[in-house]
């Protein structure tokens, strides 16, 4: 009883001392989220598991066999029109690796990240860094030599995330890995070197993870054509693609093979041969790791490193779509007058595919994907797969479907979570956006808040959830007007729909700070500001595929109005 008293008191003393911060510990307390992930049961051949021993027994068994390669040897990968390094890159990649290089490393990773098996994370490593730094100097420059993980520092722990809030099979999680200092460092390292070097070897139609690059190019790039090829009376198709677990079924030989047709060294395709094949995971179960595996495929997902060899892979699948455009098998969309030819946009593992409509085209694209799995491992995921035809019958959409194996696609779509083929300038099309303003403050726990906790809440969530949108799509005023709404009630009553006394005006509330405001930003001036940086990269990227695609269809000048 007085422990629970005692326990009860230092909560209280907490709160009070951080409560109102902008912390990890005040959204944790605000959302009120369970700290573990439990799983009571899995459904494993249509029968439900729930017995402790079993459940862990199935988990292991599933991802054991997820992470082995079943195909003894693979079709082999050649290309010409893979990009090369040049010889100034390929020296920096393999260089000796240096003081400032690793501790630039350690001190990037989050402090307090959850550990991996050496229960070690970040926090201790930084505090003693001085102590350790002599000894992760040592262990780099053996990895330099050697090429290879030990393995008492190669495993990692999965854990797993639901991807639906009530997961019955296994494939309802995500697997993310926690991994050890030692592994964690020597990937962000090898991720700080490859990054400046990736610009050379990745095409433009890939907009995932690299400087200069934006996920919005895509929806922004394809609104306008979706606009373009309607308003001029033609006939294409889109292909929406999401490979089935990508990272985990990546084949190693493929990637090796890849890299090294791109001109990355000798040495430096041995070191990531090195840390994959070295590659030993347990998955977490309710709290306990079940006994370890070897991994023999794909990339884990948390490495620092995974996000740049998976663009490597889908390199090679622009290579593909683009010399099959090359040599007349497949026909991608023509733009006017000197602009290029669009057959492929790539983020990450969402692929969309585009062409003028053909039979012939589309079977030669299923040809191609088939080649793609059977070299990378990359299957296509048939639940979000989807044909979309621009200009032509529904029935002739649907017997292609058909005849392909995947379903028929309706606009509007979501494409990168922006909705794509639609008219923005419509209300209605911005409910989805204030629908989901609307129920995160139905899971906070904002009763329990002062009026500067809800204030930091305005400002540091409310007001970012819009931004995706914002960022590309000038909103209607009464749509900017019901979320200011939807915040002015929070702050002022704890709820979306409460009644309550407004102490200040709204116009005072969005002034800043050193004027007598609050310092919430005015949404119709961030919407501004958002929309001008596009304008900005256009004079500033001159390279960028996005910016070619808008000068093609609207001219040189005319596309100086179009960020207007």
């Amino acid at each position: 009883m007085l422990k629970s008293k005692d326990l009860k008191q230092k909560s209280w003393v907490k709160w009070a001392s951080l409560g109102d911060d902008n912390s990890t510990y005040f959204h944790r307390c605000i959302n009120g989220r369970k700290a573990a992930n439990v799983i009571s049961g899995v459904l494993v051949n249509g029968v439900w598991v729930s017995k402790p021993s079993l459940v862990k027994k199935e988990v292991r068994c599933f991802y054991r066999d997820l992470f082995c390669e079943k195909y003894g040897r693979r079709p082999e990968f050649l290309s010409e029109d893979l990009k090369h390094l040049s010889a100034e890159k390929i020296n920096a990649l393999i260089a000796p690796f240096s003081k400032e290089e690793i501790k630039e490393a350690v001190f990037e990773c989050g402090s307090d990240k959850a550990p991996g098996p050496d229960r070690f994370n970040f926090t201790f490593i930084k505090h003693f860094w001085e102590s350790l730094e002599g000894d992760f100097v040592r262990m780099f420059a053996e990895f330099h030599e050697m090429g290879f993980i030990s393995k008492e520092c190669s495993l990692s722990y999965i854990t797993l995330t639901a991807k639906t809030k009530t997961p019955m099979g296994l494939k309802d999680y995500r697997p993310i890995n926690l991994i050890g200092v030692i592994s964690k460092t020597i990937s962000k390292v090898m991720a700080g070197r490859i990054k400046k070097v990736m610009d050379d070897v990745i095409s433009y139609s890939q907009s995932a993870f690299l400087k200069e690059r934006f996920i919005l190019d895509g929806p922004l790039v394809l609104n306008e054509l979706i606009g373009w090829v309607k308003k001029g009376g033609k006939k294409a198709f889109l292909f929406k693609i999401d490979f089935e677990k990508a990272y985990d079924n990546v084949n190693w030989d493929f990637l090796i093979s890849t890299m090294e047709q791109m001109g990355f060294p000798e040495l430096w395709c041995r070191w990531i041969r090195g840390i994959l094949q070295s590659a030993r995971s347990a998955v977490f179960v309710n709290g306990s790791p079940t006994f370890d595996f070897t991994c023999q495929k794909g990339l884990r997902q948390g490495d620092p490193l995974s996000p740049f060899l998976f663009l490597i892979v889908m390199e090679a699948l622009a290579c593909l779509i683009t010399r099959a455009c090359r040599i007349g098998e497949i026909e991608g969309i023509s733009l006017p007058g000197e602009g290029p030819v669009i057959s492929h946009m790539l983020y990450a593992d969402d692929a969309l595919i585009m062409g003028n409509w053909t039979r012939n085209n589309l079977i030669m694209l299923t040809r191609l994907l088939r080649v793609f799995h059977l070299c990378s491992g990359l299957k296509i995921n048939v639940k979000k797969y989807h044909l979309f035809g621009l200009g032509i019958l529904a029935d002739e959409v649907v017997s292609m479907a058909r005849f392909m194996g995947c379903t028929v696609g309706e606009f509007p779509f979501q494409y990168l979570g922006i909705k794509v083929g639609a008219n923005m300038n419509r209300v209605s099309h911005w409910d989805p956006v204030i629908e989901t303003i609307r129920s995160r403050l139905q899971s906070w726990k904002a009763k329990v808040l002062s009026i500067g906790g809800r204030l930091m809440l305005i400002k540091s969530v409310l007001a970012s959830l819009p931004i995706y949108y914002l960022s590309l799509f000038r909103a209607p005023s009464s749509v900017l007007e019901s979320i200011e709404k939807i915040m002015r009630k929070f702050l002022w009553t704890g709820s979306k729909d409460g009644k309550g006394v407004h102490w200040v005006s709204w116009e005072n509330v969005t002034k800043p700070k050193q004027y007598g405001g609050l310092g919430v930003s005015k949404l119709s001036e961030v919407n501004t500001a958002l929309l001008v940086k596009w304008a900005w990269r256009f004079k500033a990227n001159q390279g960028g595929l996005w910016r070619k695609i808008i000068i093609s269809l609207h001219g040189a000048v005319a596309s100086g109005e179009f960020f207007r």
